[in-house]
């Protein structure tokens, strides 16, 4: 477990999930303190997905954070020059990374990290942002398979039929 000073994944910018940390560790590169396994995936993996999402280059969030802008004010960057996205489209992603390694194609490479890190008996790591808070030393948030708030709201207002 490493305590790295990275926001949680579920932590949310603008309503966005994991893009905060996207920039923690952009900060943290850049005063030299990040691990050298982290630095490996900079602008790779979810950072890439999250860069991708909001049709941004990862280049210029890099130099947004250099230059010392807030997290807002990066985002809002982020969205003049890319896309901003609509609250359908915000909650499609949410839900699309909080469940990132649940049963997809990288359900593999997150039980391999599992095995390395000496986290395979932990069977309630089921996604990728559980296994990162797990690593760092958070609490395990066990609602991916439950959905959103917006979810429950609108099953709450449709009657079932079966």
């Amino acid at each position: 477990m490493r305590n790295l000073g990275l926001r949680s994944p579920y932590d949310k910018v603008g309503g966005l999930l994991y893009f905060g940390r996207m920039l923690d560790k952009i900060r943290s590169h850049a005063r030299g303190e990040l691990p050298p396994v982290y630095q490996e995936n900079l602008g790779k993996g979810l950072d890439e997905k999250c860069a991708t999402f909001l049709r941004a280059k990862y280049s210029l969030i890099v130099e947004y954070v250099n230059e010392g802008l807030t997290d807002g004010a990066i985002l809002q960057s982020c969205f003049a020059m890319g896309h901003r996205p609509s609250e359908d489209e915000i909650y499609m992603w949410n839900e699309f990374m909080r469940k990132r390694g649940w049963n997809d194609e990288v359900s593999d490479a997150l039980e391999r990290q599992k095995k390395e890190q000496g986290m395979i008996s932990r069977s309630e790591i089921e996604t990728l942002f559980q296994f990162i808070d797990a690593d760092e030393g958070r609490s395990i948030n066990g609602n991916h398979t439950n959905g959103s708030a917006r979810q429950k709201s609108i099953a709450d207002r449709i009657p079932c039929r079966f």
